[in-house]
């Protein structure tokens, strides 16, 4: 008889990865379904939720984790990274919302791993090979953005999560990235072979990554102020050393869903949103992708 393992394997393609990210299920009854209850159609072999899921706080921390212990249950291993939703913790320090997020595999204690593949990613990686024979390398983090100097003061969550402030984002966003371009390198070094993908929440692109009144246009510079706070001028720009063809960045925070190209690197969001922009056509998309996939076309919202 088939495993379970076997069974996603061959129905899905061992290498497919679904992609559900700002789901935001810490919205209530009256905007969304609640932990418990939300699903979605499953489509892929693995799980990747690039952040914005739902609250860490006190009242909502054992229902987030009755989520994830569902998806669990129902892929081969689900790879799932905290978005800002995730780090607003009233007054709870950033450091003891990260050890609340890093709990989520393990039982009420905290000590014995509970039933199905689950792994928490802050600047950390996970090597496929070991485990599922597969030549893919993930890596993870919230990344933040570069916020400029003249957005707006509120911008990037400054107010709203405890002990933050545009120059704490902005260094966050400095430590994560040279971790990536760092990490990227070594994958590249020891494991030639692997694709690499890189799941953030923050966007690594200005264009083509959210909707347009975000997004800063050729020739006018008015929307300086509100891009970057969800994204960052990486690819297309700056670039990162040693992302090819074949691998893919994911990632969530803008409520916009895409599927395109740059710089040889495949670009993936597939975003639930808030309640004025509820699916977005999420499921319009084919949100699941195969590492072998390759798709030139940019995929719009309507």
């Amino acid at each position: 008889m088939a495993t379970v393992l076997e069974t996603r394997a061959e129905k899905f393609g061992a290498r497919s990865f679904q992609i559900e990210s700002d789901l935001h299920l810490e919205g209530g009854p009256n905007r969304f379904d609640p932990y418990e209850f939300y699903t979605f159609p499953h489509i892929g072999r693995f799980l990747l939720l690039p952040g914005d899921i739902g609250s860490l706080k006190a009242t909502h921390a054992t229902r987030y984790k009755t989520f994830t212990d569902r998806m669990r249950k129902e892929y081969d291993h689900v790879f799932l990274i905290a978005g800002n939703a995730e780090w607003k913790n009233g007054n709870v320090s950033m450091s003891d919302t990260l050890s609340t997020f890093k709990k989520l595999p393990f039982d009420d204690i905290g000590e014995t791993p509970t039933p199905g593949r689950l792994t928490v990613l802050e600047n950390e990686t996970y090597d496929m090979e070991t485990e599922y024979g597969l030549n893919i390398t993930i890596l993870g983090c919230t990344m933040w953005s570069k916020i400029r100097a003249d957005a707006p003061r509120g911008a990037g969550d400054g107010a709203s999560i405890n002990g933050n402030s545009q120059a704490a984002h902005n260094a966050r966003y400095e430590e994560s990235i040279a971790w990536i371009r760092r990490t990227v390198l070594e994958v590249r070094h020891n494991k030639p072979n692997h694709t690499i993908i890189v799941m953030t929440h923050h966007a690594p692109t200005i264009r083509g990554s959210g909707q347009k009144r975000r997004e800063l246009s050729p020739t006018d510079n008015t929307a300086t102020s509100l891009f970057s706070a969800y994204q960052t001028d990486i690819l297309g720009g700056e670039s990162v050393e040693g992302l090819r063809a074949n691998d893919i960045w994911t990632f969530g925070h803008t409520h916009f869903s895409c599927d395109f190209e740059i710089d040889d690197v495949r670009v993936v969001a597939n975003q639930r949103g808030g309640a004025k922009n509820d699916g977005a056509k999420m499921h319009g998309l084919e949100h699941n992708f195969r590492e072998e996939d390759q798709y030139k076309t940019p995929v719009k919202n309507a």
